[in-house]
């Protein structure tokens, strides 16, 4: 009953909406603002569009002006919003919104709403504007620095749907002439740089960076080709620019490298020659100076414009990455991070870095074959200055220009150091890693076996036979206390006896600590005084006056001390070791057991002896087959003539 009865209020407030639609403009404002209200709800929409009130919708935006009007086209793109309503976009519906758009005198409300709902349209593909698209940019254009936010907002994703739409036809070029005509790539670039970047704006930024991009990799992938007769023109300019006489190296005097311009363009394309065309209109007069100049010098110290312009154009498309695909438009996949302002000034940094290109050619005193030397140094100078692209362009082109050439050669070089050793650090540093995990493994699998063998200990006087039990005795002087690890490697198995060097089996040995109870392992200095706790009764039991360099102790939790409620690790077991190298063995085997790592000098030192060695070896690329071993020993020489101060050594 309760599911029922919001279907008969929405019926009733739907039918009464509809019927005030059609009443005079007074009562249609009123039910266009509460219909706005009202199509959130889809189970409203369902009964709206059953009720044929999409239609009565659309007459009232084709008949109304000023609020209600605002409120209809609200309505409707709340409808689009919902994925309703498409049906109803028909042309001359269209047409009334790009009309609406083209109004010298609009109201912000309709403006914003008009634009999103062609928006939604140019997305879909439903809306074409074919024969208004010249002036309908040219307005959205005019919009883009409107202090509504998500007008400028909504104006600019239209243009990106405009500019997306003629980038899948054949008349592209045509778009973006009236494009630079108009000044887009201008105001999207204050755009960017005016602070107002809110999160309505993000995206459409993003979208047409993405887009612009895009346009210049189309350029770029334009072949240059002479025989085509609007490509000849543009050469033709260029050469009547220069003011050049034909001698037979025309092409050249421009500072290409041959007679054949279009080969040199075929790693920037149309693009570079746009670049090129761009300088030479910019100030004839400069570009005709440059190339009369270049005329008048040694044939190897001239300063190659036109090779040069194609490098620049190069090295910004390295720069901005437009060899490189975009991510897809996705909101979840951009970031303002990416934004670069500078981005669209791409030509006015090719002028710029074209004539820092020529102060670093004729500062360093350069000729031809430094050309490759002179390159670099310019990649390194833009990158170094149009790195951080949201810059003011201003700025950036100061930058380019006032540079001290020691200086930038200088840090080229210390740049080019650090790159040089980089890669050979990082790799090292992999080989290291991976060599220390296998040195790790083997000085593991080395330290176990020991373990597994066993080995005696002295049992010296203030040593205990039970540790970790209440009771303490004092051992005899001289007996010996054989430990060794299980075969399965989960205990430690050890005995007291009169006498070493017996075969002492594993089944002779009475007492076992289960590795699962051991928490570390300590080597002992001597006159070292432990604290056990046993009973709950804290005992102090000092060692010998008799320095003892070899004793460890074994800490973990026992069970045996009955009703203990000890937490902290007791001693389960204390060993006097022979020599420093036993102690290492059976202190960092047992570490190594319980997953910790060693800590003994000794293993320590032999795990960076192997590594180095390993990595020595693997630079030197030296394999078992490259190596001849001896079969006798080589002959010592000589000690004649020698002093007493060099000796030979040898290892057996």
């Amino acid at each position: 009953m309760s599911s029922i009865a919001p279907s008969i209020s929405f019926t009733q407030e739907c039918s009464e909406i509809i019927l005030r639609m059609q009443g005079p403009d007074s009562v249609k404002k009123m039910a266009l603002f509460k219909l706005q209200s009202c199509v959130g709800d889809l189970q409203f929409i369902d009964i709206f569009l059953a009720s044929d009130g999409l239609l009565h919708l659309v007459n009232c935006i084709s008949s109304s002006t000023g609020n209600s009007l605002a409120y209809g086209l609200s309505c409707f793109e709340k409808l689009l919003e919902c994925d309703l309503g498409w049906s109803a976009a028909d042309f001359e519906f269209i047409d009334k919104l790009v009309s609406l758009i083209s109004d010298d005198n609009p109201s912000v409300n309709i403006l914003r709403s008009a634009t999103a709902i062609l928006v939604h349209l140019s997305n879909k593909e439903i809306a074409t504007f074919t024969t208004q698209q010249s002036s309908l940019l040219r307005i959205l254009i005019t919009r883009l620095n409107s202090a509504d936010h998500m007008l400028s907002a909504n104006s600019l994703l239209l243009i990106n749907s405009l500019l997306r739409s003629a980038l899948k036809g054949p008349l592209w070029r045509n778009f973006m002439k009236e494009s630079y005509q108009f000044g887009l790539f201008k105001a999207v670039s204050e755009l960017t740089l005016s602070g107002t970047r809110t999160n309505d704006l993000a995206y459409p930024l993003l979208d047409f960076q993405s887009l612009a991009k895009g346009v210049m990799r189309r350029w770029m992938s334009v072949e240059v080709d002479l025989e085509d007769n609007e490509h000849r023109s543009i050469f033709d300019e260029l050469w009547k620019i220069s003011g050049q006489v034909d001698d037979g190296r025309k092409w050249v005097k421009l500072g290409f490298e041959t007679e054949n311009p279009a080969y040199e363009f075929l790693s920037v394309g149309w693009f570079g020659v746009m670049n090129l065309r761009g300088c030479a209109l910019k100030d004839e007069l400069s570009f005709r100076r440059l190339i009369t100049e270049q005329e008048a010098k040694p044939e190897k110290s001239r300063f190659p414009v036109a090779r040069a312009s194609v490098t620049v154009t190069l090295l910004l498309s390295e720069i901005f990455e437009l060899v490189t695909e975009d991510l897809p438009r996705d909101m979840q996949t951009m970031s303002m991070r990416t934004m670069s302002s500078l981005l669209l000034h791409i030509p006015r940094l090719h002028r710029t870095g074209l004539k820092a290109f020529q102060k670093l050619w004729e500062e360093s005193l350069a000729q031809t074959d430094d050309y490759e030397k002179i390159r670099n140094l310019a990649e390194f100078l833009l990158r170094r200055v149009v790195g951080d692209r949201n810059r003011e362009i201003e700025v950036v082109e100061h930058e380019l220009c006032d540079f001290d050439y020691h200086e930038l050669r200088n840090a080229q070089l210390k740049e080019f150091q650090q790159v040089k050793e980089e890669p050979w650090q990082v790799a090292v540093q992999a080989l290291n890693e991976r060599l220390k995990q296998d040195t790790y493994q083997f000085i593991k699998a080395s330290r176990v076996a020991c373990l597994l063998k066993g080995s005696w200990f002295a049992l010296k006087p203030g040593a205990l036979k039970n540790e970790g039990k209440s009771i303490i005795k004092k051992r005899p002087l001289m007996k010996w206390r054989f430990v060794r690890l299980s075969p399965n490697r989960k205990a430690i198995h050890y005995g007291d006896f009169e006498i070493n060097g017996e075969n002492i089996k594993i089944e002779d040995l009475g007492e076992k600590i289960e590795l699962s109870n051991i928490s570390n392992v300590v080597s002992l200095p001597s006159g070292f005084t432990m604290n056990r706790k046993l009973d709950n009764k804290r005992v102090s039991v000092v060692s010998s006056n008799v320095p003892e360099p070899f004793s460890f102790a074994i800490f973990g939790h026992t069970k045996l001390v009955p009703n203990s409620t000890a937490t902290n690790p007791v001693v389960l077991l204390t060993l006097c070791a022979e020599n420093n190298l036993s102690a290492s063995e059976w202190i960092d085997g047992l570490l190594m057991l319980i997953r910790k790592p060693p800590v003994t000098s000794e293993t320590l030192s032999l795990v960076t002896t192997l590594v180095e060695v390993g990595i020595k070896v693997k630079l030197l690329d030296l394999r078992a087959e490259q190596i001849t071993v001896p079969q006798v020993a080589p002959p010592i020489p000589s000690r004649d003539g020698l002093t007493a101060n060099f000796w030979f050594d040898s290892f057996e």
